[in-house]
């Protein structure tokens, strides 16, 4: 068993968590213990981060003045009294 860090564990994990997936699953190691373990909170945490990803996609293509808008995708049929979570959305 490793009792030390190698040298390049020991200078570049930390900056593992300057990243958004790295910062949120340390804090939800932190705040929701109850989460489970490292993989159960890196599953959440991509999953989370497809998310984030979906709705706030690159700009770069847009032109000044328009914006990203999210509506129901035209291939969602009406269904009464559905509600907007298990509606489908696109952008």
């Amino acid at each position: 068993m490793q009792t030390r860090l190698d040298h390049a564990q020991a200078n570049y994990t930390p900056v593992l968590y300057k990243t958004f997936e790295g910062a949120l699953e340390a804090f939800l190691a932190a705040e929701c213990p109850q989460l489970g373990g490292l993989r159960t909170r890196q599953v959440l945490v991509q999953a989370i981060r497809q998310m984030v990803d979906g709705f706030f996609p690159p700009t770069t293509h847009l032109r000044n003045g328009q914006f990203l808008w999210s509506a129901v995708h035209k291939d969602a049929k009406p269904i009464g009294g559905q509600p907007m979570s298990q509606t489908k959305l696109t952008q």
